[in-house]
């Protein structure tokens, strides 16, 4: 179990993130429960009950919901953070277009 106190209430694991060919994509879609101005989860002390989307921390590592600078993954190696969309659909579109392709060039890999 991670401890909350390495939280930097950040708020960027906050955020839809996409799969695709087994890369997070992010989005500029944010949890209902985020407080956008202030970057905090309004019902932070029982955000999973709220949500049940809500990663726990050992989740949100396995689906690059952190950023690469984020305390919780700091340390874990090997760790890939999620890819960033500019916030648009066209180009979150064409991140995806340009996953699938490299994937589909590279055999899969």
């Amino acid at each position: 179990m991670a401890d909350d106190a390495m939280c930097r209430r950040c708020g960027q694991c906050c955020f839809t993130g996409l799969v695709v060919a087994g890369v997070t994509i992010g989005t500029d879609i944010p949890c209902r429960f985020l407080d956008v101005e202030t970057r905090l989860c309004t019902v932070y002390e029982r955000r999973h009950e709220a949500n049940p989307n809500c990663l726990t921390v050992e989740e949100g590592i396995k689906v690059s919901a952190f950023p690469a600078d984020c305390p919780y993954v700091r340390d874990v190696a090997g760790y890939v953070s999620r890819e960033r969309s500019d916030g648009t659909l066209v180009g979150l579109l064409t991140r995806v277009g340009r996953l699938l392709f490299r994937r589909w060039r590279t055999g899969g890999a």
